[in-house]
């Protein structure tokens, strides 16, 4: 049920509505420092392994607007291929309605046919947790504390197909919120 309430705000045509409002320049270093800059070649990011830095990644449907502000400890591209392996994500993603959903994790998996652009699908594995929060007023990101989050998700791995608005494991979950305490499996 969580599930389906955490992404049920990206589905439909006005799930990108509260996109405009999302200014990559608002968006503060997650650890509270900068990483390391991508190299870049022609103005587009250049991905080798690249160690402590952050990717702020375009909407695929929208490319003036972003979509995912990832932080994390490594990324490396797997040669010959669409994939990227990345060590610590620490991961904002921006639903509709101002809506906000932080990850986190020990290691991802996304599927990036297009590096610059938002992943079409993935897998975050390890002590995963997923917080939803809403957008500070001024429009600041809040900081990625479980208390202070609306919901709270914990699993060993979790799919997600960002095309189909997706989440998905057979591991056990856990979601906590206000109104829900659920340990779920299958």
């Amino acid at each position: 049920v969580s599930f389906i309430l955490i992404f049920s705000t990206r589905s439909g045509p006005s799930k990108r509505e509260a996109i405009d409002d999302f200014n990559p320049d608002d968006v503060p270093d997650l650890l509270g420092a900068p990483g390391e800059d991508v190299a870049r070649i022609d103005g587009q990011p250049q991905f080798g392994d690249t160690t402590n830095a952050r990717v702020r990644l375009k909407d695929r449907s929208d490319p003036t607007r972003m979509a995912w502000d990832i932080e994390f400890a490594r990324l490396s591209p797997v040669k010959d291929s669409d994939l990227v392996e990345i060590d610590r994500p620490r991961a904002w993603y921006l639903l509709g309605n101002n809506n906000l959903v932080f990850i986190r994790s020990d290691k991802a998996e996304f599927l990036m046919p297009d590096i610059t652009s938002e992943p079409v699908s993935g897998r975050f594995t390890g002590n995963v947790e997923v917080l939803q929060f809403e957008r500070m007023s001024d429009g600041s990101l809040p900081a990625p504390i479980a208390g202070d989050s609306s919901v709270r998700i914990t699993t060993n791995w979790l799919d997600f197909d960002a095309v189909a608005s997706e989440l998905s494991t057979t591991e056990t979950v856990l979601i906590a919120s206000d109104s829900i305490d659920a340990d779920c499996s299958g």
